[in-house]
């Protein structure tokens, strides 16, 4: 069976597989890919400022859409502040723009509730946390909430460990934040009660990303032949945590990618400005290698516990150093690979990235929410063509 509009890549000795899937999902035509729902974030706030004072912040959070649960959907933006003046700790915030938070159901686009909570800083974000509950990052400071908004605990990092503005990232599973420190240092918090577990040292890299048991991290290849080569290291964090090991070289990309992931607690996704869409193992094994030509890939969207990863590819086009205008990105396609099947789908989405852009999977793999600009389309892949 043949999708009209997609292209398929397998690994070679696959056998071809038959698809049998869209005959049985009623409304779905073959290679018909619609979004289920589309919400305008204008409703909820969303602006590009024009005066100078707000193009100093970015336009939006960390990351602007993430799934509490499989039918909540969180919407974090920056947004004008009606009432703006001085701040006074914990009960004012009087900055020209405010963190916020709109919840909606995942299915409907039906608002559920707004929380604001500080002021704007690029150093914000919102991250799923057990049991329903969430974590709010601003600065120095995180918070966890219960499912219900109420705030069970906050953690103050010590300034002198982060003299500028940290990073956070988190595992697949939900259960471990790793808070990026200058010089290549790394703090592992639980999530579930913000303990902090223990420093990283990781020194000399170029950018990583944590599961509950290892580390992973791109650096340039020095003096190699492949002169835009990224070497990929890995290490336990239990091992780290007492010296006995040093990350250790896995792989080596044949383009300069910045973008690594894990899609769960061993396996890694390897992509990001680069021709290169890779699915490694903790050991090293490549699980699929994909290179494309004439395009570049984004990153990866995945969830712990299902079988699908969502990217793109683009190409990039204008832009100049002397007038600091940056490259416009043009995108090519969305890319969809299927984990269990090893195959891989490519369907033209024709038109001009709109950034920033954002994107989140729900925890069983269902639903997937892209935001590009002040548009948020959510689609149901458990009822696509994809699956």
């Amino acid at each position: 069976m043949s999708f009209p509009g997609w292209r398929t890549v397998t690994m070679v000795g696959l056998n071809a597989l038959v698809l049998t899937f869209a005959a049985q999902v009623p409304g779905v035509p073959p290679g018909d890919f619609r979004p289920m729902l589309s919400l305008d974030l204008r409703q909820f706030g969303y602006e590009v400022p024009k005066d100078r004072r707000g193009k100093r912040t970015f336009p939006t959070p960390h990351q602007v859409v993430t799934f509490i649960d499989n039918n909540t959907l969180a919407i974090s933006l920056f947004v004008a502040n009606p009432h703006p003046g001085l701040s006074v700790r914990d009960k004012v915030f009087g900055g020209w723009y405010l963190f916020e938070t709109s919840f909606v159901d995942a299915r409907t686009g039906k608002l559920l509730r707004t929380e604001s909570w500080s002021n704007s800083t690029v150093h914000s974000g919102l991250f799923p946390a057990p049991n329903g509950g969430f974590v709010v990052w601003h600065d120095l400071e995180l918070s966890l909430y219960a499912a219900d908004g109420t705030r069970v605990k906050t953690l103050a990092l010590d300034p002198k460990d982060f003299p500028r503005g940290p990073g956070l990232k988190q595992s697949p599973s939900g259960k471990t934040l790793f808070v990026e420190a200058p010089y290549g240092r790394v703090l592992r918090i639980r999530t579930s009660d913000l303990q902090q577990l223990s420093w990283l040292d990781l020194r000399g890299y170029y950018t990583g990303a944590g599961s509950d048991s290892y580390y992973a991290l791109l650096r340039a290849r020095p003096h190699s032949s492949l002169p835009l080569a990224m070497d990929v290291f890995i290490v336990s964090t239990s091992e780290q945590e007492s010296g006995a090991n040093e990350p250790r070289r896995i792989f080596t990309t044949s383009g300069h990618c910045l973008s690594i992931v894990f899609l769960d607690d061993e396996t890694l996704g390897v992509s990001g400005f680069c021709n290169d869409f890779v699915i490694l193992a903790g050991s090293g094994q490549v699980l699929f290698e994909h290179r494309f030509d004439k395009v570049v890939t984004g990153g990866m969207t995945s969830c712990d516990h299902c079988d699908v990863i969502v990217s793109d590819t683009f190409t990039l086009s204008g832009g100049s150093e002397l007038l600091d205008v940056p490259q416009r990105e043009v995108k090519s396609s969305r890319v969809f690979f299927n984990r269990r099947t090893k195959q891989l789908f490519e369907l033209p989405d024709k038109g001009t990235v709109t950034n920033p852009r954002s994107s989140a999977l729900a925890p069983n793999g269902c639903l997937l929410a892209i935001q590009e600009g002040p548009r948020l389309d959510e689609y149901n892949i458990c009822d696509s063509p994809i699956r």
